[in-house]
């Protein structure tokens, strides 16, 4: 609670200095710049695909046999 109010109070605290500060303001003229275009039709390159079918990862399927195998250890062993 102590560390809320203390947040609040630095959120709701002021700069001491209390100078103000002009800001200067640059105004920049772009009625001589000339912008010029040209329309391109998009264009779409397609590339074989040329490559090598991935090989199964034989681990995943032994992690997964494992788990079942716990598995079905625990409920045989529950239902002696």
């Amino acid at each position: 609670m102590t560390l809320l109010l203390t947040l609040i109070a630095f959120a709701q605290a002021e700069p001491q200095n209390t100078e103000t500060q002009t800001q200067e303001v640059t105004y920049i003229d772009f009625s001589d710049v000339e912008l010029t275009a040209e329309l391109v039709k998009p264009s779409v390159i397609f590339i074989p695909a040329e490559r090598q079918p991935a090989k199964p990862d034989l681990l995943i399927p032994d992690v997964r046999q494992l788990f079942l195998d716990k598995e079905a250890a625990k409920h045989s062993r529950a239902s002696k």
